[in-house]
């Protein structure tokens, strides 16, 4: 299935793009795009998606316009946002 990715914040200028088109099997969740975006982007992404030294993950998610979680199953033609944290603490 294809979904839109769209990027925002510093994921968008490190990757050159706003948005991206994924493909991803049927049953995939956010967190499966988000892994597959680190796979494919991997030099783009360094540090922003996991903490380097946890693994977790800060980022938030919105599905056509609404917010969720890295577990939510993702269906064909859904526009993920992915939002990272704008500052640290």
């Amino acid at each position: 299935m294809k979904i839109i990715l769209i990027l925002k914040s510093i994921l968008k200028m490190n990757i050159g793009k706003p948005q991206l088109e994924m493909e991803l099997v049927e049953g995939s969740t956010v967190m499966d795009a988000v892994k597959q975006l680190q796979s494919e982007y991997r030099e783009e992404t360094e540090g922003f998606l996991f903490d380097r030294k946890t693994g977790d993950c800060y980022l938030l998610f919105v599905v056509n316009r609404k917010q969720v979680k890295s577990d939510h199953v993702l269906e064909g033609d859904d526009r993920l946002t992915i939002l990272p944290p704008l500052a640290g603490g």
